[in-house]
């Protein structure tokens, strides 16, 4: 494993789609004690008689996968190869001192009573369930003061858990209080489905306008006090855009609004945030190419807004 020459992981093939799956789970399998019988093989260099069989070749670190499907004995070897590499690599690494601006902002909210970054943890790992559904078990966590994000130089917590080249759950965290500011969710699947039409969007809007709603107001525990209601959406010559990911923005008296992320394909929540200011939170987001429209087709590559409701 030191003896690599390359920093970048290539594969001979790409994973076939049950081999996603599978190497999902058992991600998540190995995190919780479920191992393989034997090691990954390596070689220095690839080569033509070894085809059938999986190895790692070290010069160029490629992992030379079998034309056949791949065993769960042999994903589970990669998956402890990459975990197991990632420790030492991880381990040489020089641990980086604490900012300055990252001390300034631990100590004050320290002295005005804030949460500790374990409490964001558990809150995080509460989210996970509620909003997704998911268990933090067998996925791997992370979690940080980011000093670039939040109010006076006050910072927000972020929290994430993730299965490897699998799936990804972030959530942000005001330290003053642990309200929970944004969360995030992907799967690696999302990126390969087929990009769906504005006709279906436009036959599941209402629909899942409604599971939006049932999102904000039950699992979020907002109350719905917004004035309208817009659905955004990237349209890429009549196709969604955006690995078939758009908004509904729920917009608020004080032009503050929630914005929740849907994935069209598989119609389930993906994503929440606060927007304190929606008309410049557009603007920056899409300074020439935003439009509104009630009956959208605005071509390729365009950013549509559709009012849903007043």
């Amino acid at each position: 494993m030191d003896s690599q020459e390359v920093n970048a992981d290539s594969y001979s093939r790409e994973y076939t789609q049950t081999e996603k799956e599978r190497y999902g789970n058992l991600y998540r399998a190995y995190l919780q004690g479920t191992f393989p019988q034997g090691e990954l093989r390596q070689e220095q260099t690839q080569k033509k008689e070894t085809a059938d069989s999986l190895y790692y070749a070290r010069d160029t670190s490629t992992f030379c996968l079998p034309e056949r499907e791949l065993t769960d004995e042999e994903l589970l070897q990669i998956i402890e190869f990459e975990i197991k590499r990632d420790y030492v690599l991880s381990e040489r690494t020089e641990p980086a001192d604490i900012t300055a601006e990252e001390k300034q902002a631990r100590e004050q909210i320290a002295e005005s009573g804030g949460i500790t970054e374990e409490k964001a943890i558990a809150l995080g790992t509460e989210w996970l369930h509620n909003l997704y559904g998911v268990s933090e078990k067998g996925m791997e966590l992370n979690h940080y003061l980011d000093t670039d994000m939040g109010a006076e130089g006050k910072g927000v917590y972020n929290v994430n858990f993730s299965v490897r080249s699998t799936e990804y759950y972030y959530f942000y965290f005001d330290p003053q209080d642990g309200t929970l500011l944004g969360a995030s969710g992907s799967l690696a699947a999302d990126m390969e489905a087929d990009a769906v039409s504005y006709a279906v969007l436009e036959g599941k809007m209402e629909k899942m306008c409604e599971t939006a709603k049932a999102v904000l107001t039950g699992k979020l525990q907002k109350e719905a006090e917004y004035e309208k209601i817009v659905c955004a959406y990237r349209d890429e010559n009549g196709y969604l855009g955006s690995f078939n990911r758009f908004a509904y923005y729920f917009i608020r008296k004080d032009g503050s609004a929630y914005k929740i992320a849907m994935n069209a394909a598989r119609e389930a929540f993906l994503d929440y945030a606060y927007i304190e200011d929606y008309g410049a939170y557009i603007q920056e987001q899409n300074p020439q190419t935003a439009e509104k429209s009630k009956n959208p087709n605005s071509g390729q590559g365009k950013t549509v807004y559709v009012e849903m409701w007043k």
